[in-house]
């Protein structure tokens, strides 16, 4: 077990949160020997002053921590930030942390535990809510619920899965508390887009999911980890409106992106017919069961999916985007804005 660890962290505006998850992060139970941290700085609107100043805080109160920072200042939402610092890491096994979770003091340990099996190809753990605020009791419209007592809340990227090690489904990976080979990584064709707002919200894509597909092709094994645990801070904000509009709005973009990705081109008439008609029953579901807002979800799924299918449709520059395979070079910083009046995610 001497694989050396590379954790990637990309942040943007969120300082005192990820002062927590470097915390975190510092005080690990293996050695600092046996692990580096790669920050990225993701165009943050200060500049990355922010994240200088926190990144030499850091070092000077933990010496023998190898922390590098890089600031990217190109337009290339979270995948090029993730992709570049893959590209700089020095180690076996990538570790993906999100700036806003802390990592407990077992988390890379558990890790190196889990990697010590050859056949597993990828890692991911557990996710425990630090809600800013007690939670609407309507939390529980939006969980999922498992048999086997564990439970996910894909809107929030929260999931506990139990006590148990396991194989785990590829769809319940999340980026937040991720980790895979490098050797398996430098094999395979990357994230999908992510992490894109404002007037280029209509870029996103599939994110870790891009690649997390890819995985079992390659012979390997995914697991869930109980050890590998961090707590992850939801905001107050994602109880609002605005948060679940553009976070299913988003969902659509994301289905529509997938497909086109698939087969190389936007749906037919009849494609996107039956994609109506896939989600009608949650749509019929989502009125009469949940609660205020959350009653028009899959109304914001489809209108991010139909926006997409037709920029996609009117636009062959954007369609041959969609249709990429690999992004791990691809130059992000040549995308011209598309006018959007709908709200991001980040």
């Amino acid at each position: 077990m001497s694989d050396k660890i590379s954790v990637i962290i990309t942040t943007h505006n969120r300082p005192k949160l990820l002062e927590d998850c470097l915390e975190s992060l510092a005080n690990q139970n293996i050695n600092k020997s046996q692990y580096e941290i790669i920050l990225v700085d993701n165009y943050s609107k200060d500049n990355g002053k922010s994240t200088d100043i926190l990144s030499n805080k850091i070092i000077k109160k933990y010496p023998s921590l190898n922390l590098i920072t890089i600031y990217q200042k190109d337009i290339g939402g979270m995948t090029h930030s993730r992709h570049l610092a893959i590209e700089k890491a020095n180690g076996d096994i990538i570790v993906c942390a999100d700036d806003d979770y802390v990592a407990s003091c077992g988390l890379l340990e558990s890790v190196k535990v889990c990697f010590s099996d050859k056949t597993v190809g990828a890692v991911c753990g557990r996710l425990i809510p630090i809600y800013e605020v007690p939670p609407p009791s309507w939390i529980r419209k939006i969980t999922t619920f498992l048999p086997n007592g564990g439970y996910y809340i894909t809107d929030f990227s929260v999931i506990d899965i139990g006590n148990k090690k396991q194989d785990i489904s590829w769809p319940y990976m999340f980026w937040s508390n991720w980790s895979i080979r490098k050797d398996l990584f430098d094999k395979m064709n990357g994230f999908g887009p992510d992490g894109f707002s404002g007037d280029y919200i209509f870029y996103n894509g599939n994110g870790e999911h891009f690649l997390n597909k890819e995985i079992s092709k390659y012979g390997y094994r995914t697991i869930y980890s109980p050890e590998m645990t961090a707590w992850h801070h939801v905001l107050s904000y994602r109880f609002t409106k605005k948060y679940f509009e553009a976070r299913y709005f988003h969902y659509g973009i994301v289905n529509s992106f997938e497909k086109i990705n698939a087969k190389k081109n936007v749906d037919t008439l009849k494609e996107k017919l039956i994609y109506l008609l896939s989600i009608n029953f949650q749509m019929l579901r989502d009125l009469i069961k949940m609660p205020y807002f959350l009653k028009f979800r899959m109304f914001w799924v489809v209108k991010g999916y139909l926006n997409h299918q037709k920029l996609a449709k009117e636009n062959s520059s954007f369609l041959n985007y969609c249709k990429i395979k690999n992004y791990k070079k691809y130059n992000f910083s040549n995308l011209l804005p598309i006018k959007n009046k709908k709200p991001g995610l980040w």
